[in-house]
């Protein structure tokens, strides 16, 4: 992978004599800056360098508008993504490799429909527009990852726009998409991964199953985010993707319950044996957080019959749960952590054996209408 420094973001440097960071930087006029970030942490330094920038760009502009690439877009747009603490920056920097690639080095007034149009043909062919070699390797993508990246690019043209460095954005034609996953996990499927997954892994297992809730944000509890004299388990306001808090009683599901005060008796036998106190609800090992268990749950999924199930399978399981139980859909968004409805619905599927209980229900109708009519005859 290429060190290569993308143009317009600058960088920083130490100088033998100094205690401090520099930051190097080109001003709107193309003048070279060098200056003192004053602070000895490389991160801080990081964070000042990209305030300097961020200044020039609202200022008028580090590019002048008839040289504009597309490389100075996507600098743009990767820019306001650490300006504003997106939590999607790491997929973002790597979505923008492959346009970088293949239309970086464009001028932005060149770059017209159909320039989009065979960016786009040719990730979906897998073809390499650098490569010389005759027979290279076509890796294919799908159409879900060429138009996140699409989606991308147009963001950055439109923050172009809004600070008056271009005038027109061209047309985006974005792909068709059938990638809706319907997946379930049915009780009995939990059951067997859940006998058939490493012990470490078991209670976590099932705090899924009930809640519904995302890995990341699962992976991540700590024990002062449960009140087991409230029966209470909270993610705090920013550790969430949508960074909104939520809080899930525990106390009302049995199962749920004993599988927190189980995880919670493991802890303190730990700190027992090792003499010390895990901080993540959930660990494997001599009390160290789980940061991945992809293999473990490929080989559960395996041994209990199931080998195409999903560990997000539980979250779609979880609010199909929540319809079935007469819960609101205000309150179920709530619980599972959905901020819309339209995404919720996506995961509000109904399955086939729904369909079947919908039409048992409306069966014992039938036949409740008919015994009914056949005593009024009879009457």
């Amino acid at each position: 992978m290429s060190n290569r420094r993308n143009r317009g973001s600058g960088s920083l440097y130490k100088p033998d004599r100094s205690p401090f960071w520099w930051m190097s930087y080109y001003d709107g006029n193309g003048r070279r800056i060098r200056e003192s970030t004053r602070t000895k942490s490389r991160t801080e330094a990081q964070k000042i360098l990209t305030q300097s920038l961020a200044a020039i760009h609202r200022e008028g502009a580090v590019f002048t508008p008839a040289r504009l690439r597309v490389n100075d877009l996507l600098d743009i747009l990767v820019e306001d993504y650490e300006i504003n603490q997106r939590k999607s920056l790491h997929h973002l920097k790597r979505r923008v490799v492959p346009i970088r690639e293949a239309i970086g080095h464009i001028l932005v007034k060149k770059v017209t429909e159909s320039t989009l149009i065979r960016y786009r043909d040719q990730r979906l062919r897998g073809e390499d527009p650098h490569s010389m070699k005759k027979y290279a390797v076509k890796t294919p993508k799908a159409p879900a990852t060429v138009n996140r990246e699409l989606a991308a690019l147009r963001r950055a043209f439109n923050l172009a726009k809004k600070r008056k460095l271009i005038a027109i954005v061209p047309g985006f034609e974005l792909l068709q998409e059938n990638n809706v996953r319907k997946g379930f996990i049915e009780a009995e499927e939990y059951e067997a991964i859940r006998r058939q997954i490493h012990e470490d892994l078991r209670e976590m297992v099932t705090f899924l199953y009930f809640t519904g809730w995302r890995k990341s944000e699962v992976l991540g509890l700590t024990w002062s985010q449960v009140d087991f004299v409230n029966g209470i388990v909270r993610l705090e306001v920013g550790t969430t993707k949508n960074s909104e808090g939520r809080s899930f009683p525990f106390s009302m599901l049995p199962g749920l319950e004993a599988c927190l005060y189980r995880q919670r008796e493991r802890t303190q036998a730990l700190g027992r044996e090792e003499s010390k106190i895990a901080p993540r609800v959930f660990w494997h090992g001599r009390g160290k957080p789980i940061k991945d268990f992809r293999s473990a749950w490929d080989i559960a999924t395996r041994k209990a019959g199931c080998p195409d199930k999903l560990v997000h399978d539980f979250r779609r399981t979880a609010v199909r749960n929540l319809e079935r139980a007469g819960v609101s859909r205000s309150v179920a968004m709530k619980l599972v952590g959905h901020q819309t409805e339209s995404v919720y619905l996506r995961y509000c599927i109904t399955s086939e054996k729904d369909l079947q209980e919908g039409v048992g229900k409306l069966a014992q109708l039938h036949r409740e209408e008919n015994t009914n009519t056949s005593k009024r005859k009879g009457g």
